[in-house]
């Protein structure tokens, strides 16, 4: 669901934050000032974006208030050439204090509903006049009827009101709702950040010193040097973590960790700005020299509200409710994930599948580390029963019609092994689930056929299996686990009755080839059709049969004009 940002959705970090934040670069400062001299123009631009990015407007200002009034220019008596004779027969009188006030008073103007601060109008008629008003009355007609044809001084502000175009944001803000089992996280600090890319850099610096000691300065040097730029890339990385805690904590923000919690639900803001394109995940680039996240650039999490879970599900059903189609698509990320990654990509996905209905993700407490694969594929099966509960609460809370499910890469072992508890339970003619999509699943390929692919069929009316022989990530997870993957097509492609297998190898060009469900625009399109059109394969014309071991399975064809099929991916 698209929502307009609005005030809500920015905020300046508090003074306890500030003083935090202070407290801390002293203490860098003074703990590696040597490293501090070599990276100050990063640390600078990296850390003090926080600060720039949200001291726009206050969390609890009122949408549309103006946040300084406009000066007005006062009319001084001396440029109303009123005849001498009027003013002295109105000194005579008692109401001589009426006219004076009335020419130099000039009330501020107020905001048009809806307007942004520099949209003014003018203040309301203040009605009938006062008898003491009456006898200004000729001396305001002489000055009217003379100052026409001078310029109005109340007129210039207003004008330039009228001509100032709006100012757009330039990204649009997709809400997602989630769930998970991830720990509470709190803030690492300025220090915490950047230990990695400190040690770096003074490594790189001890081992030149080592080399010229040891007259080896060139080799030395070289070192050095590409010690330094890893820091460098390092300690950028690190600069918009920080910044992303600082945005974090100056809206109230929940920070998740890997580590195991209890079941949290809740509703995350991200920005997808007007120059995305279909199957990207915009981010900042060092190659760019992006030091700082943007949301008119960039899909950024701006925002993460944590709610009970009466709240949660009356807002869904409220959601849903108010959707044309009342449907549902919660996305399962995999392993190396952060909660902050999902909630980018299931905002994404929603929006370059033109999905109407309430995108909602569950996210499992992955390390989201290259090097936390063994713990990831512990947490992916101690997460089933929490993943089993929050399904089961979504089908039965929401009053949707449809609900889709998309599992990618280990989230297919804890949504398998979850519907596979789930369709136990059930009765058999009981289809709880719409589409389900498997992407690039990494399962152990005979436990698939023959224990979770069954049970998936029986809970779901329609089942999609996406795999490549391209996908060096299953490859490694094959060697790792010693048996062949669900997703790999090597040796023998997974076909399962039931379930629509599509080797997607012939468009899948990526480097890794692992996160095509995402980033390819032709199966962006495929699981477009399947929301909005949904047909079996045999019925999608960019597909072309093929007979395997196990039966009959699916191949992309090339060139076959995928991209018009469904109409998707074309914003």
């Amino acid at each position: 669901m698209i929502v307009p940002p609005g005030p809500c959705l920015k905020g300046t970090p508090s003074e306890t934050v500030k003083k935090e934040r202070s407290v801390m670069d002293r203490r860098f400062s003074a703990s590696w000032g040597v490293f501090a001299c070599l990276m100050a123009i990063l640390v600078v631009g990296c850390a003090g974006s926080g600060e720039e990015e949200t001291a726009s407007v206050p969390d609890d200002a009122p949408q549309g208030a103006p946040t300084e009034p406009l000066a007005q220019p006062v009319v001084e008596p001396a440029e109303v050439d009123v005849p001498r004779e009027k003013i002295e027969a109105r000194i005579a009188s008692d109401e001589m204090e009426v006219a004076p006030m009335r020419m130099r008073s000039m009330a501020q103007p107020e905001a048009a509903p809806g307007a942004s601060s520099r949209m003014m109008r003018a203040p309301a008629s203040t009605g009938a006049r006062p008898p003491l008003q009456v006898a200004a009355a000729e001396a305001e007609a002489v000055a009217a009827a003379e100052a026409a044809t001078m310029p109005q001084p109340m007129m210039a502000p207003m004008m330039a009101a009228e001509s100032v175009p709006d100012d757009t944001p330039g990204y649009e803000v997709v809400e997602v709702l989630y769930g998970t089992d991830r720990e509470l996280a709190l803030g690492a600090g300025i220090v915490g950040h950047f230990y990695p890319a400190i040690g770096l850099a003074l490594g790189g610096l001890l081992l030149f010193g080592l080399m010229w000691k040891y007259q080896m300065a060139r080799i030395g040097g070289v070192l050095a040097i590409v010690a330094i730029c890893l820091g460098l890339f390092v300690a950028r990385d690190a600069g918009l973590d920080y910044q992303k805690e600082l945005r974090a904590l100056g809206s109230g923000s929940a920070m998740f960790s890997g580590g195991r919690g209890e079941l949290q639900y809740g509703a995350c803001h991200i920005s997808i700005p007007e120059v995305h394109e279909v199957g990207q995940l915009e981010a900042p680039s060092i190659l760019k020299l992006e030091l700082t996240e943007r949301p008119e650039k960039h899909v950024v999490l701006l925002e993460v509200l944590s709610k009970d879970e009466e709240a949660f599900f009356a807002d869904l059903r409220e959601m849903v409710a108010q959707s044309p189609r009342h449907e549902v698509l919660i996305f399962v990320h995999g392993y190396n994930v952060s909660f902050e990654d999902a909630a980018r990509r299931t905002a994404q996905m929603a929006y370059d599948l033109k999905f109407t209905g309430v995108p909602m993700f569950y996210s499992w407490p992955s390390q989201a580390d290259l090097l936390g694969y063994a713990t990831d594929r512990d947490n992916s099966l101690w997460t089933v029963s929490h993943l089993k509960e929050f399904l089961l609460k979504v089908a039965q809370n929401s009053n949707a019609d449809s609900i889709n499910l998309i599992a990618h890469s280990m989230g297919n072992r804890a949504m398998g092994a979850a519907l596979e508890e789930i369709a136990a339970e059930m009765k058999e003619e009981t289809k709880l689930f719409n589409q389900v999509v498997l992407a690039a699943p990494d399962v152990d390929a005979q436990v698939f056929k023959e224990d979770i692919a069954p049970n998936i069929v029986r809970a779901s009316n329609q089942v999609t299996l996406y795999a490549s022989a391209n996908d060096l990530a299953l490859l490694a997870s094959k060697n790792v686990n010693g048996y062949p993957r669900a997703g790999d097509v090597r040796p023998e492609i997974v076909i399962v009755p039931g379930v629509d297998t599509i080797d997607v190898s012939a468009i899948d060009t990526s480097l890794i080839g692992h996160a095509y469900y995402g980033d390819n625009d032709s199966i962006i399109s495929d699981i477009f059709t399947l929301l909005h059109q949904p047909t079996p394969a045999s019925q999608r014309r960019y597909l072309k049969s093929a007979s395997g071991p196990g039966g009959m399975y699916w191949v992309f064809e090339p060139g076959s004009g995928i991209a018009d099929a469904g109409g998707a991916a074309t914003r």
